[in-house]
């Protein structure tokens, strides 16, 4: 597991933008957190390191987002209790 502490949204988003590079077909992260705790931001570092076009929005309020890059396509699980997390080129079953 790692950990990563964040002084602001917009290093929160760059870690996540560096964290997708890195990322490949079937790779799942999971991020736990209070609300507020930075989920979106870094989602939506996920989005811009891989190309997505559309707004990377929260989960809050949908259980699954799916959004198309360039290289990958992934989706954004709510998961109840525990986070959410991303699976990059996996079908949810």
């Amino acid at each position: 597991m790692l950990s990563f502490e964040s002084k602001s949204p917009a290093e929160t988003r760059r870690l996540g933008e560096r964290l997708a590079r890195l990322l490949k077909p079937g790779d799942v992260v999971l991020l736990q957190g209070e609300l507020g705790a930075g989920k979106t931001c870094f989602a939506q570092g996920i989005g811009k390191g891989l190309h997505v076009q559309e707004p990377v929005k929260s989960s809050s309020f949908v259980l699954v987002n799916e959004y198309h890059g360039r290289y990958l396509n992934w989706a954004w699980r709510k998961a109840p209790r525990t986070g959410c997390f991303w699976s990059n080129g996996r079908k949810w079953r």
